[in-house]
């Protein structure tokens, strides 16, 4: 019997040895497992079934309060009268409207969750809307006839998914003289539904109203996924619920399966309830009560099977021993032929006279030589280039004799008679007493390596878009180039560039087209410059060109008149003619600075003035703009602190009624009170601060301190308003929800009195995502204004959409009334469109009796101005609070 049918017949004993182990096993986890299945199974059904009921009824109870809410809204005594005085033509609509509005917006404000409300006639007529606009569901429940509250829905909206409920408004006397249909946002249920059951992941919720045939999907969340009306069927589980008794389904899908509960709404005669699971999440705790045990079985099975598998192992290796180590022997020498014959490496083995007598395929594959044409030939004389076998013969058996071996990079020959790079190295192989009987040669192709160095090498010092030389390199060689124009005494230039309307192209004809328009420009660039010129792209569409040896200035001047020139010719780029200019800013070495950052710089704050001149020119570096520069590094650096030091400072400007002359609120104005420079216009540090990132932390400041002197002031009972003006930068931004809750949480500031102030060229420029922001802001309760109103050429499709309070007139239209007709005109334009819209109007640079009495006799709603007050501290406006008062 040879090896291998040893091995054979002992792996035979173990394998039905551990079988019979393993079966038994099998029999007794079947015989546990299966009356626990049941067991477990019938739990997690149970589970559900409470589950789904607790959920139903908390989807009953929010229809019962939208239902009363619905009630209480119509019942409200005053409104309703107005109502009937209408009906009876005892008043008009308008006046009806003024009066009802403000006080069934307050209603719907407390009630929290209602999206929008039409109120009806007696005759079925909207006579007053409010909030989203109502689909036309809304005017079927709305009938002459009906007495009783009715809901329809969910209905789905342009603003989302709604539940309509209608409303009978009774008279004094008990008659019907209108109606109220109010949409009420299904956001609510989120809560309830949460709480009465753990938001179970990949859970869908289903409401099936059964009067309208309406079904409503929602996430675990409460979140609506979906809804469906008639004309899409709904399940039968839950056209079977509306009467029947609550159970459970198993619904099979293209996907995974669903586990289904159901239930009627008992709270809500006609509306049902489910929800399912994925087949799967509802079998998971089934398995996991019986996976303790089961897991117990197997591993006592495991453990036996082990015990066993370890007593037969001691004989059945005396029994193979014999074999193996006859075995080894043969083995081991095809094994060190195959590693010799499969090695990536080439192996040449060597008689003592350096002669090949072995080859394997790395070394064939790699010289192209055949085995037959290798043997019997010396190694340098096969591999080496002529002129270097004379060296090879001394050189290189010298050093494997004296040192035992070599190794080092070379450079060998192809049959071919390619010459290529390798790592070589060449060991003696000694006999027992020592003498060499033999060498190996071992070497690599090391070509490809060498490449990629090189690769490496370059792309860490050239743009890899233009191949151009980078920041790095440019560096480099302005650095030898000053140190040659200091030696020397010779002037050298630096030319700094960046591409006017290159954002415009690659925003509007994508980045491919923008990176082969940089690959012409540079090409161009390269066509006008020296050779022994520097281009060098730092990156985007800006250039450095380095020129030494400069004659005069003009030579500097010239060579930027010559890039200029060259881009004057349209620039062809995938079949597009683009037109496109650049402005440069010059540097002179030593005139504008010794350092290669001076320099740059200076060329740099040179190419902004160029842009400044109208683009496409070029401009020399002047003692003006270092001044500039430095001071603006100053300001810069000194803003940077002012926060910490404390130099920061809040005014308050006062606003009034316009009709009272009370005062309602105040705005929050900050200044900088700088230690040298002393008070700093808000104009020339803001726009620094909103440049350099800085204007976050600024109005994170203002935002907090103005919160909490509005504090001070409520708990002394004085309730006043307090606008904080927001910069584009904060609305543009992630966090600042965020941080306005928490300023609000910190300073226990009431959200009512914290209105916070928009520019509207900000909001034209990114509505949508301002609009976003501002529904966002609003959910916290302040209130939101637009500042400098009409100065932004506003979109009226926008406005609408907006959710802001108020309208702040601009002074520029508030200074020429009532001289300037075109003034009166816009104000008036702005108050009109301002009612309408149902928005309140503040109007600010009142500065004069004249423009006040116009402005009240207008309607406008507040002002303020140095007629009031001008920005003061807040001692100052205590002072003035106590004087009105």
């Amino acid at each position: 019997m040879n090896l291998d049918q040893s091995v054979h017949l002992q792996r035979r004993i173990h394998r039905f040895a551990v079988m019979g182990i393993l079966i038994t096993g099998l029999l007794v986890a079947l015989a546990t497992a299966i009356p626990m299945y049941r067991h477990a199974y019938t739990l997690v059904s149970n589970s559900h079934m409470e589950g789904v009921r607790a959920q139903a009824q908390a989807v009953g109870q929010y229809l019962e309060k939208a239902t009363e809410l619905a009630r209480q809204i119509a019942s409200r005594s005053a409104v309703r009268d107005k109502l009937a005085q209408y009906n009876r033509w005892e008043i008009s609509l308008a006046e009806m409207v003024q009066f009802s509005a403000p006080r069934i917006r307050e209603a719907l404000d407390q009630a929290g969750n209602i999206a929008g409300m039409v109120r009806y006639d007696a005759e079925g007529n909207p006579v007053l809307e409010l909030g989203i606009a109502l689909p036309d569901a809304a005017q079927a429940l709305a009938s002459p006839n009906a007495i009783a509250t009715r809901r329809t829905g969910p209905v789905t909206t342009a603003d989302g998914h709604y539940l309509l409920v209608s409303a009978p408004i009774l008279s004094r006397e008990g008659e019907l003289v209108g109606t109220d249909v109010l949409a009420f946002g299904l956001s609510q249920l989120q809560a309830p539904l949460t709480l009465a059951h753990g938001s179970m992941p990949r859970t869908r919720l289903l409401v099936f109203n059964g009067e309208s045939g309406t079904t409503v999907e929602l996430a675990a969340t409460g979140a609506v996924l979906r809804i469906f009306d008639a004309t899409e069927s709904a399940p039968v589980y839950l056209r079977r619920a509306v009467d029947g008794p609550a159970g459970q389904q198993h619904v099979a899908r293209n996907g995974p399966d669903d586990m289904v509960f159901y239930t009627a709404i008992r709270e809500m005669p006609g509306w049902s309830f489910a929800y399912s699971i994925q087949a799967s999440d509802f079998y998971r705790p089934v398995l996991l009560q019986i996976l303790l045990p089961l897991s117990m079985i197997a591993l006592l099975v495991s453990a036996g099977a082990v015990l066993t598998a370890r007593t037969l192992r001691p004989m059945a290796e005396r029994a193979l021993q014999q074999a193996r180590e006859l075995a080894e022997l043969g083995e081991s020498r095809q094994l060190a032929a195959s590693v010799f014959d499969a090695s990536p490496q080439a192996v040449l083995i060597m008689d003592a006279s350096h002669r090949i007598i072995e080859a394997n395929r790395a070394s064939i594959s790699i010289t192209g030589y055949r085995q037959s044409e290798l043997h019997g030939k010396p190694l340098c004389e096969t591999l080496f280039r002529p002129e270097r076998r004379a060296s090879c013969d001394e050189l290189l058996w010298q050093r494997v004799d004296a040192h035992n071996g070599w190794q080092g990079e070379t450079e060998l020959v192809r049959r071919s008679g390619e010459v290529f790079p390798a790592w070589q190295s060449v060991t003696p192989v000694h006999d027992a007493s020592g003498v060499i009987r033999h060498y190996v040669c071992m070497f690599t192709d090391i070509g490809d390596e060498k490449r990629a160095e090189e690769r490496i090498r370059h792309l860490a010092h050239h743009d890899p878009l233009t191949e151009l030389p980078n920041r790095a390199l440019l560096t480099d060689r302005l650095a030898h180039g000053l140190d040659r124009a200091r030696r020397h005494g010779t002037r050298l230039a630096v030319l700094f560039i960046d591409l006017d309307r290159f954002k415009y192209i690659n925003d509007s004809l994508g980045h491919p087209v923008g990176d082969k328009l940089l690959k012409v420009v540079a090409d161009r660039f390269t066509t006008a410059l020296r050779e022994e010129d520097t281009l060098s792209r730092i990156g985007g569409d800006e250039f450095v060109v380095i020129l030494e040896d400069l004659g005069a200035t003009d030579d500097a001047a010239r060579v930027a008149g010559k890039l200029l020139e060259v881009l004057e010719t349209p620039l062809q780029v995938e079949g597009h003619e683009l037109f496109i200019g650049a402005s440069i800013g010059i540097s002179l070495f030593p005139t504008d600075g010794d350092s290669i950052d001076a320099l740059v710089r200076c060329a740099d704050s040179a190419m902004y003035r160029a842009k400044e001149a109208g683009r496409n020119t070029f401009q020399f570096f002047t003692p003006e703009q270092a001044r500039e520069s430095r001071e603006r590094f100053e300001l810069e650096r000194d803003l940077r602190q002012a926060v910490e030091r404390g130099e920061l400072r809040l005014l308050y400007q006062p606003q009034a009624d316009c009709v009272t002359g009370r005062i309602v609120g105040v705005e929050a104005l900050v200044r900088w009170q700088h230690p040298t420079r002393g008070l700093v216009s808000p104009d020339l540090f803001i726009p620094v601060a909103e440049e350099v990132g800085f204007i976050g932390k600024i109005g994170a400041w203002v935002l907090h301190t103005a919160c909490a002197q509005a504090r001070r002031w409520e708990e002394e009972g004085h309730d006043l308003r307090i606008a904080v003006n927001l910069s584009g930068q904060q609305i543009s931004r992630d966090g600042l929800v965020e941080l306005v809750h928490d300023v609000l949480a910190k300073t226990g500031l009431s959200p009512e009195l914290l209105e916070l102030e928009i520019t509207e060229g900000h909001l034209l420029q990114r509505v949508e995502h301002c609009i976003s922001t501002l529904r966002d802001l609003k959910s916290l309760g302040v209130t939101l204004a637009i500042d400098d109103f009409g100065t932004g050429y506003s979109s009226l499709s926008y406005l609408k959409k907006l959710p802001v309070d108020r309208l702040k007139i601009d002074r520029n239209f508030v200074e020429g009334i009532p001289d300037d007709r075109d003034d009166v005109a816009i104000v008036a334009t702005i108050l009109s469109m301002a009612r309408n819209l149902g928005l309140e109007v503040i109007a600010e640079g009142v500065e004069n009796d004249t423009q006040l009495t116009h402005l009240r006799n207008a309607h406008c709603t507040e002002y303020q101005g140095y007629l009031l007050s001008r920005p003061v501290p807040p001692a100052e406006v205590e002072a003035l609070l106590d004087a009105v008062a």
